[in-house]
């Protein structure tokens, strides 16, 4: 998820020490797998 994050894949947002991805990110990002196939989610 780092090196997601890092290559601009994913926003996030820093809430004290940790990370937060937004929900709707990953599921762009599940649906742009899906779409090439390379998941079956």
């Amino acid at each position: 998820m780092r090196a997601l994050i890092r290559s601009f894949q994913f926003r996030s947002v820093k809430i004290g020490t940790a990370r937060r991805v937004p929900v709707d990110d990953v599921e762009d990002f599940l649906a742009k797998l899906r779409d090439a196939g390379e998941v079956d989610v």
